[in-house]
């Protein structure tokens, strides 16, 4: 057997306040790592705190969202898996970073988390889902029922980001909150929306085409 590590945090950021309104979890966004640091995880996010449609798979760096003058809370738990899943996680995270640039932030799925529905794209995620698929999980659905199904033995830390023993601030190749003109973002946005949609209509005609 060996360990993954999962980690739920709660983030600062309007969008995270937001969705624990709305969800009324204590977490609002969760990653996966190998090690019981927060040197390096993977999750799906946004890539600019500016640019919240330009998003995908990507490195976990603190820099994302350690806000030095307000709270940011994380509860680290290790999950244990047997030695060919841990494999097969491995392979999926390298196979992942290896096809960055195609990944998609999966924007239908939020609309269907009220109703604990996943729409299944390629390469395409949210933060629960993309964790999820590497547990192998279908029992749960939302970042609440994932933490609510570990056991309360398997929580290395709770609390502040900062008191956490392991914490190590680390900062992504580009700076988080570059600020880029609104004609840049715009496009940049409007062309990764509408690589999501023919996403959508790309699995939409390929189901078609097998029930024929």
């Amino acid at each position: 057997m060996k360990k993954i590590y999962i980690a739920f945090l709660q983030t600062q950021f309007k969008t995270g306040k937001t969705i624990r309104f709305l969800t009324h979890n204590k977490y609002n966004h969760v990653c996966i790592s190998f090690e019981p640091s927060t040197k390096e995880m993977y999750s799906y996010a946004r890539y600019n705190y500016h640019e919240p449609f330009m998003a995908g798979f990507g490195i976990e760096y603190t820099d994302r969202y350690y806000v030095a003058e307000e709270m940011t809370c994380i509860k680290l738990c290790e999950y244990p898996v047997d030695d060919a899943h841990y494999e097969r996680i491995k392979e999926a995270v390298g196979y992942y970073k290896q096809n960055i640039d195609k990944t998609r932030y999966n924007f239908f799925d939020i609309i269907m988390y009220p109703f604990q529905k996943h729409v299944n794209l390629m390469l395409a995620h949210t933060c629960i889902s993309f964790v999820l698929e590497l547990l192998e999980r279908n029992d749960v659905h939302t970042i609440g029922q994932l933490e609510k199904s570990l056991p309360s033995d398997s929580v290395i830390f709770e609390g502040r980001l900062d008191e956490f023993e392991n914490f190590s601030p680390s900062h992504g190749l580009t700076d988080f909150y570059e600020k880029r003109s609104r004609r840049v973002v715009v496009g940049a946005s409007v062309l990764a929306l509408g690589g999501l949609v023919a996403s959508v209509f790309k699995e939409f005609m390929a189901t078609v085409m097998l029930a024929m």
